[in-house]
């Protein structure tokens, strides 16, 4: 990892994330992009056009990345598996829905299997911030299957 003014640069398996640390109470995934390498080492830089560069590394060799505005949100889903057990009457659990990304997130609609609901079914989320979503089991038959989130990421 690395520092860049207020820019923290991570390399992680084959992600190469940027973050910003400028409030240390509230850090924000401000970027992000998949590696071409296994990002086993992350540094930083400015080149002579003053243009941010981020270099990631591992042992078959090296990629350079030019930092550029992220256009829209990042979709992050905690947690990603749901066990309600037995259930003998309704019974609830929150999903949050974060947005990891420089934008605004829109979500125009959830879909679940029979016996399970969610809400709010459609949502915006400011960069940052985080959904929470009601996600509700009805006593039924076993209920195995997706919830699915449909947005408007554009890494997606």
């Amino acid at each position: 990892m690395d520092l860049l003014g207020d820019r923290l640069i991570v390399g992680s398996y084959e992600v190469l994330e940027e973050f910003d640390v400028s409030d240390p109470s509230h850090l924000l995934r401000s970027g992000w992009d998949q590696t071409r390498t296994y990002a086993m080492g992350a540094g930083a830089g400015v080149n002579g056009a003053g243009d941010s560069l981020y270099v990631v590394a591992d042992w078959e060799g090296i990629a350079i990345y030019e930092a550029q505005p992220d256009p829209g949100g990042d979709i992050e889903i905690h947690p990603t598996r749901l066990d309600f057990g037995t259930v003998t009457a309704a019974r609830d659990s929150i999903v949050e829905v974060r947005n990891s990304g420089a934008g605004p997130l829109t979500v125009s609609f959830v879909t679940s299997p029979s016996g399970i609901s969610v809400a709010p079914t459609a949502f915006t989320v400011a960069a940052g911030d985080t959904q929470e979503v009601v996600v509700t089991a009805t006593p039924t038959e076993r209920v195995r299957g997706e919830i699915r989130y449909f947005s408007d990421d554009p890494d997606l």
